[in-house]
């Protein structure tokens, strides 16, 4: 056979040819400068690091006859029998292969004796965590009681399946994963001497798709050179690997922050081909949604910011879990476009819709969507128009307006409203207004002289009840029946004030430190209001309106008042 595999060709053959693993064999180099061989070494690492390739140059090395600047010749009697691969004295066996105990005593005949040509014979075991526990256990008696002369490098790239006993009698060298850059640099040297004519993306996309392999990376570069006999363009590589590019994964980002779910599966639908490596795909997406949420999280924020806007931090989990769960059904399924575009439907519904849509029948606190004769009818029973808008972020002006009520409490005029809510509880046990929700599902907890007051309630039901226009004014009317009291309420659940905010009320009454007062509630936090709030709510609701006329048809849906 006259051709010989990019990767063979390139083996390195000496420490300074390495790629990657500096540490590594600056350790291996001071062992043979010093002389202080050990008479067992581990390798362990992912395919393609270079782990077989440095056990035979180490091997070179402690038998080298001409071992000058930390390297070995590669010229003298030694380093040529090793290179030549006729050397008896350097045995190198396949786990895979020679897996038995009967293997492992084989073995031990033959390096009971003397050495033929070199120093020390090198016993290389590859992919040894494939052995018999028997074998395992004559392998030990060896290790334990090693023949003189001999050195034992056995190589794993699954070092948890190698016992203990054996681990911890060996020198253990972890080989880390290359490094993009390393295996590009590597792979422009080569395409130089080969005369391979290959665009800087082109190379970029096979050292990134490599997996930090070098093996990997130049067999990919063997294959595509084989493809295409002219200019190799990132497309080329992006079709031979069933590639989805960059440029179509942006585009899919980009509609879904632009809510239109049919573009979404018509995209989808026309770009997940025959020649797509779906599995691929998915893990782009993911990597480059996890890209631009770390961005979003640098405050960096990229043209995709809205996607991570609109996602609480529960939402942003289940937004991942969706994509990392994908990823292991597709390992098992024969539909895996179809599972694709139903997962990408559902991160659609994640972003954008609070509820799943249900052509039957959806029941919502806020509104119902029901078939009414093909004609789907939205009722809508309650949206809150929006709320001036303020300059201030919603946080800022929460915790505002809660220092301004803290800082500014009325005691007397609190004991008046207690009095009244103990008269009027009975009489709106069973009404359904503003009385009801004041009397019986609320606490008022400060009345301020700058005519605000603090309520409480107990669950986030009752809290957006609160906060709907119709109830709100009624219950302002209901405080204002003699004269103007308040303007504005605000409300917070009842153990937010237990547990937060009640004690640095009471410490701002004994002390009166307005300074302490802001420092005590400066870390409370506002999520859950921000989200119940009347123009989240709005959002959402107008959300879901959209999401139904894009499922049904805008004809097809009404908004009834």
């Amino acid at each position: 056979m006259s051709y010989i595999s990019l990767y063979r060709k390139y083996r390195p053959k000496n420490f300074q040819d390495m790629v990657g693993q500096k540490i590594i064999i600056q350790i291996l180099q001071n062992i043979l400068i010093s002389k202080k061989i050990g008479h067992f070494y581990l390798f362990s690492g992912g395919r393609g690091v270079g782990k077989t390739t440095l056990a035979k140059i180490f091997a070179k090395g402690v038998n080298c006859l001409q071992f000058k600047n930390q390297d070995c010749c590669n010229v003298c009697d030694a380093c040529n029998a090793i290179n030549q691969k006729n050397c008896l004295d350097v045995i190198e066996i396949d786990g895979a292969s020679y897996s038995g105990v009967d293997d492992i005593r084989e073995l031990q005949d033959i390096i009971k004796y003397a050495n033929s040509v070199l120093k020390y014979k090198i016993c290389i075991i590859d992919e040894v965590h494939v052995l018999s526990s028997n074998a395992f256990n004559a392998l030990l008696k060896l290790l334990e009681e090693p023949p003189m002369q001999v050195i034992f490098i056995l190589i794993t790239s699954e070092l948890n399946k190698i016992p203990t006993t054996i681990s911890s009698r060996s020198q253990k060298f972890l080989f880390l994963p290359l490094s993009q850059q390393d295996i590009l640099q590597q792979l422009k040297k080569i395409v130089n001497k080969e005369k391979i004519c290959i665009t800087d993306e082109s190379l970029d996309k096979i050292a990134f798709y490599a997996n930090h392999s070098l093996r990997d990376a130049l067999n990919l570069l063997d294959q595509i050179s084989s493809y295409k006999k002219d200019l190799i363009e990132e497309a080329d590589v992006e079709n031979m690997l069933g590639i989805f590019s960059n440029s179509k994964i942006k585009q899919l980002v980009k509609l879904l922050n632009d809510a239109n779910i049919k573009k979404i599966i018509s995209f989808l639908e026309e770009n997940l081909t025959l020649n797509i490596d779906l599995v691929l795909f998915v893990d782009d997406f993911i990597d480059y949604l996890l890209t631009e949420f770390i961005n979003f999280a640098k405050i960096k924020r990229t043209e995709e910011k809205k996607i991570f806007d609109l996602l609480n931090f529960e939402k942003r989990d289940k937004f991942f879990k969706i994509l990392f769960d994908l990823k292991k059904i597709l390992l098992f399924s024969n539909q895996k476009k179809n599972i694709i575009i139903y997962n990408i439907i559902c991160l659609y519904q994640l972003i954008w819709v609070s509820e799943q849509i249900s052509p039957k029948l959806i029941k919502n606190s806020n509104f119902d969507i029901e078939i009414d004769n093909q004609n789907f009818i939205l009722r809508e029973n309650e949206i809150k128009t929006k709320e001036e808008s303020k300059k201030s972020t919603f946080r800022e002006s929460f915790i505002h307006d809660l220092k301004e009520i803290l800082s500014n409490s009325c005691e007397k005029t609190k004991k008046k409203f207690d009095k009244a809510f103990e008269i009027n509880k009975e009489k709106y046990e069973k009404s359904n207004s503003g009385d009801y929700f004041l009397y019986n599902k609320s606490k008022i907890l400060i009345v301020s002289t700058k005519n605000k007051v603090l309520l409480s309630c107990d669950d986030s039901d009752v809290y957006r009840e609160l906060l709907k226009s119709r109830i709100k004014e009624q219950i302002k009317s209901l405080f204002n029946k003699k004269t103007n009291l308040i303007k504005d309420y605000l409300v917070i659940l009842e153990q937010d004030w237990k547990e937060k905010l009640e004690f640095v009320y009471k410490g701002f009454l004994q002390n009166q430190d307005i300074v302490q007062l802001q420092k005590g509630i400066a870390n409370f936090v506002t999520n859950f209001y921000e989200e119940n709030s009347p123009l989240n709510i709005e959002q959402e609701q107008n959300a879901i309106i959209k999401t139904a006329r894009d499922f049904f048809g805008f004809d097809k849906v009404k908004v009834v008042d």
